[in-house]
Parts: structure tokens; sequence; C-alpha cells
């Protein structure tokens, strides 16, 4: 919590992410700016972000690949001038794609390595945005993977036929996944010399 004494200036943090910067959003706006900070978001998924040539598209790719990083660059800029903190939460659902299924490969160091090699897409946008950042960055890990399997299966969206099929993995699994996946995050972080955050004990 930070607390602004009149007439100074508020602290400002500016976050660029995916689809987990929905719920730093909704987060910020219930809080309604009552902590004294400044906040500005930068969603890479915004149709504004997408490469040309892609007709049809709701949302720019998750794929560094398909996105105008010049356009996200100018957005950064803007969002991230005189800000304390730029916090970097990019794709995120790693985890949850590999070990959504109640499968075989789901165990033990395949997971791990299954887990690693998702993240390469990862890796690119933490490389590609720390120096679009005009502040110091720090990157957050995604909300840990729903415990309840009945909820999963209440709302399946895109995974209802292999749901149906192969089952939905032991909580612990997935949870597992995503441990290793914060770890990896952990490790690039500081390859980059970033600070990483970690999440606060009421998520869990």
């Amino acid at each position: 919590q930070h607390n602004s004494p009149v007439g100074c200036v508020s602290m400002k943090i500016a976050f660029v992410g995916h689809s987990h910067l929905n719920c730093l959003e909704r987060a910020n706006e219930r809080l309604g700016g009552g902590l004294g900070v400044q906040t500005s978001f930068v969603q890479l998924r915004d149709i504004n972000f997408r490469k040309d040539g892609q007709p049809g598209k709701k949302f720019a790719p998750p794929q560094i690949e398909g996105c105008d990083l010049d356009t996200v660059a100018r957005h950064m800029a803007n969002a991230t001038d005189g800000a304390t903190l730029t916090v970097l939460c990019p794709n995120g659902t790693e985890h949850f794609r590999v070990s959504l299924l109640n499968t075989e490969e789901n165990h033990g160091g395949l997971l791990h390595e299954r887990i690693a090699q998702s993240l390469q897409n990862y890796q690119r946008w933490l490389t590609a945005l720390c120096p679009l950042a005009r502040s110091p960055v720090a990157v957050i890990p995604p909300p840990p993977p729903v415990e309840s399997e009945d909820l999963i299966r209440e709302r399946p969206g895109v995974y209802a036929e292999k749901i149906a099929a192969q089952g939905v993995a032991p909580a612990q699994t997935r949870l597992q996944a995503w441990l290793q996946q914060k770890l990896v995050i952990h490790d690039l972080a500081g390859s980059l010399g970033l600070r990483f955050l970690e999440l606060p004990a009421e998520v869990f």
C-alpha cells in the first residue's frame, strides 16, 4: 500500500500483458484509486497491435510474430513515461494448456520439459518488451490454476470435447505445472536483470 501525502505526486505503475492483465484492471477498478497510485495498462491483445494481413480477427494474437511491435512501443512509451515501475505479465496460460488433461504426459520430468518448451514465446515477449519501458521493469507470474475440477467442467470453453474424452488432470498435477512455470519465469527474469514479484497469499 502506498499513501501519498497531499500535494505530492503519487506513484505510477504501468502494467503490460495479455489476458491476465484483465484481472489487474478489474482489481484496480474495484479499489477505485484509493491507494494513491496512478496506473496505466497496455493490453497486448488489443486489436490495434495486430499486424496487417489478419482479417476477421478480433484480437491481436498471443504469439509475438503476429504483433506490431512498433505500435506496442509507442503505447508503452506513453504508458511507462514517468512510471515508478513497469510490470510485465505477457502470455501466462501455458501451464493450463499443458496440464489440463489427464494424460500420461502430465507426470514428473516430462511435464516440466513441456512447460519449459511452451514458454519460448514468453521469453521472446520479455526480451522484446523490456527495452520499450521507460522505467525499471518487474515481472509478475500468472495466477495459480483453479483447484475445482467441477468448476472446470462447468466452464470447459474450447476444451469441452477433450475434457469429455480424457478427463481433467488432478489439481496437484495442475498446481505442479504452475509452480514449474513460475520457477522458469523467475529464472528468466533473473537472467534479464528484472525483479520478480511474488503473488500475494490471498490468491491461493
